[in-house]
């Protein structure tokens, strides 16, 4: 139930923010893909970030974000024996871009810490066991932005045993 009341604060807090930078630098980003966990099957991302501007440096800009990931796996323990696994994550967070480009177009690189609430679920036979964790991570990105608000972007993001690259598109 924190998890939910820490996104939903955090999606408020980002609201107001992209109105209010929305004529300046005109940067709210809804982002999803997929994710591709180590060890784990492919599952999906989603979330979302506002650029605050820029820095005290020239092109680099701080985006703070949102996003939540699931993936899952089926682990079979011998003889027979398997259950199924899904984890499943709410990151918050913040990163700063560089932009080479003072258009803020074309290629962009970055990164920043991110504090994930981490929920595992097992699963066999009908009962599932719940673990849930809060796990500080660290976030690499790089993308290229295209016309229109579009962009593509690769992600790398480091939290103990839920390492995850992403691939992720689109914004407005």
């Amino acid at each position: 139930m924190s998890r939910i009341i820490c996104c939903v604060a955090a999606v408020l807090l980002l609201f107001p923010a992209a109105g209010a930078s929305a004529l300046e630098v005109g940067a709210f980003e809804v982002r999803g893909g997929i994710t591709l966990p180590s060890n784990w099957d492919t599952g999906f991302t989603v979330g979302a970030a506002v650029d605050l501007g820029e820095l005290w440096l020239d092109n680099l800009h701080l985006y703070p974000g949102l996003s939540y990931q699931v993936a899952e796996d089926s682990l079979s323990l011998g003889f027979g024996t398997s259950f199924d696994v899904e984890i499943s994550s709410i990151a918050l967070g913040a990163e700063v871009r560089y932009f080479p480009r003072s258009d803020q177009s074309g290629w962009y690189f970055g990164g920043g810490p991110y504090l994930h609430f981490v929920d595992r679920e097992f699963g066999s036979g009908g009962s599932v066991v719940s673990a849930d964790s809060q796990e500080l991570g660290l976030t690499g990105v790089a993308g290229y932005r295209l016309g229109g608000g579009l962009f593509g972007e690769g992600r790398y993001m480091v939290v103990s045993n839920f390492n995850q690259a992403q691939l992720l598109g689109f914004s407005f």
